[in-house]
């Protein structure tokens, strides 16, 4: 099976669950309680920027805890920085924009990884910023973004991953 294949089975399980836009799921999500969507963003900006402090220390406080076997958890390493995306809702005019973290697991595995191989941090950086903004949202593809919230904080969405086959 080649790689027009794959994508193509991929789109046929997807597509029948796109939502009409960020947008519109905002507005419903105090009648629905939606925490899950898929949308097609336009005019993408990538950001990178150095994590808060608050960040490290609620970090280190998931990982002092316990897991459900009563182990201790193995911490992973931080990351000093908080990757985002700012974008558009598609083929909505009245769209303000939205600019949302983005807590796919590949982006930090991506940073822990390369970061032996790029040593210097900006070309790190600027690697990671080709690759999900260069490569990922290129004019080629058809991006989609998978966005969620948590129950704690219904009304605060991130990009949890991406889905980006070729037009």
């Amino acid at each position: 099976m080649d790689t027009k294949d794959k994508w193509q089975r991929r789109k046929d399980i997807v597509s029948p669950v796109l939502d009409k836009s960020m947008c519109d799921i905002i507005k419903q999500q105090s009648t629905t309680n939606k925490s899950l969507g898929l949308i097609r963003p336009e005019r993408i900006d990538f950001i990178c920027g150095k994590a808060r402090t608050k960040d490290i220390e609620e970090a280190k406080k998931c990982y002092a805890q316990i897991d459900l076997l009563q182990k201790p958890k193995q911490t992973i390493e931080f990351i000093p920085y908080e990757f985002r995306y700012k974008f558009h809702c598609a083929g909505n005019h009245n769209c303000a924009g939205h600019d949302f973290p983005i807590i796919d697991w590949e982006i930090g595995q991506s940073y822990r990884s390369w970061l032996w191989k790029y040593k210097d941090e900006n070309v790190l950086l600027q690697k990671i910023k080709q690759k999900w903004l260069d490569q990922i949202c290129s004019a080629d593809n058809d991006i989609h973004f998978y966005v969620g919230n948590l129950h704690r904080f219904q009304d605060t969405f991130m990009v949890l991953g991406a889905f980006y086959p070729p037009k």
